[in-house]
């Protein structure tokens, strides 16, 4: 079964939060950390490292938490795949999706600008969809629904940005149930949620979205 956890980057506003979590990272962390100028990417990696590091902890494999290595594909992995996870953000949000089989998820802010050309985002079943819907907020839902399936699958296979989007069609006239594709000779499973103003897809070899979102705290982090 697959764990689902958040956490809300607004706590890492507070001074105080922000040096706790620091000094959760692992020395090599802080080293990569340190590397980060941006202030909003900054507050996305370190809660990002303080997921992963909460998803090991629960699992009792806090020992693992340095010992990621790249896949043949380049995916973030354990040497002994004990814990398969995976970590997107996206403004303030940022969420870890982790179990015992090979995972890929994406989150968005379904606020964002929506770009002017779909032809490289879109097959062109899912433009012709896009463009039966009148209204914006419908235009804007189907887009990260089908952006984030995209990225999600992408993060599952370790292609990322090779992956040729408008090659693959992830369309569904069921908006609230699971998507079934195969790719790469195997049958896989998309779902996605709604959390406030972001939308989460999932991807996972496996129909097990019994999944309740878990938001994570600071103090749950601390204990």
């Amino acid at each position: 079964m697959l764990s689902f956890i958040w956490i809300d980057l607004n706590e890492l506003n507070n001074a105080n939060a922000f040096e706790m979590a620091y000094s959760l990272l692992s020395v090599k962390k802080k080293e990569e950390f340190n590397q980060i100028k941006n202030e909003e990417r900054a507050k996305q990696a370190l809660a990002s490292g303080l997921l992963l590091r909460y998803a090991l902890r629960e699992n009792n494999l806090l020992a693992l938490y340095d010992k990621t290595i790249r896949a043949d594909n380049g995916k973030p992995v354990f040497p002994d795949n004990s814990l398969h996870f995976n970590i997107s953000h996206a403004k303030n949000m940022a969420i870890c999706v982790y179990g015992k089989h090979a995972v890929g998820c994406d989150t968005e802010w379904i606020g964002r600008k929506l770009p002017d050309n779909m032809k490289r985002i879109f097959s062109k079943e899912e433009q012709a969809y896009y463009y039966r819907l009148k209204d914006y907020h419908a235009r804007q839902t189907f887009f990260f629904q089908i952006w984030t399936r995209k990225e999600a699958l992408s993060k599952w296979s370790g292609e990322g940005i090779r992956l040729d989007f408008s090659k693959i069609s992830l369309v569904s006239d069921d908006s609230a149930g699971v998507v079934k594709r195969f790719f790469y000779e195997k049958e896989l499973f998309f779902q996605e949620f709604f959390l406030n103003e972001y939308i989460i897809s999932i991807c996972s070899e496996k129909n097990n979205f019994s999944i309740i979102p878990q938001k994570v705290n600071m103090d749950t982090i601390f204990l």
